[in-house]
Order: structure tokens, then C-alpha cells, then sequence
């Protein structure tokens, strides 16, 4: 009995760390505005593409 639940934790912690460990495509792109501190008025709207891999390491 304790040896299924040991294989099933290895076999879960396995499968955990791949999932963990695999790089993923990440796009993102995000709206802002650029400013300066002096001035209260918006200089320009701005548009920032991130394009990339995620990777836990």
C-alpha cells in the first residue's frame, strides 16, 4: 500500500515539473501613456507589444 503512494507521488511530482519547468509563448500588448512629472497633460498614448518565451528557472 505505501509503495502506490509513494509511485503516485513521483508519478504526480513528475508530471508537476515538466509543466513547471517547459518554456511557454507569452504575447502581450498593453496600452499606456507617455508623460512628463512637470506637465499635467499627456504627451502622447503609447502601445507596447511584448513578444516572447516565459521560462521558470
Amino acid at each position: 500500500m505505501k509503495t502506490k503512494i509513494l509511485i503516485a507521488i513521483v508519478i504526480a511530482l513528475g508530471i508537476f515539473l515538466i509543466w513547471y519547468l517547459t518554456p511557454r509563448q507569452y504575447t502581450a500588448t498593453l496600452d499606456g501613456v507617455y508623460y512628463q512629472l512637470d506637465k499635467e497633460e499627456v504627451i502622447e498614448n503609447v502601445k507596447l507589444h511584448f513578444e516572447g518565451k516565459l521560462q521558470n528557472v
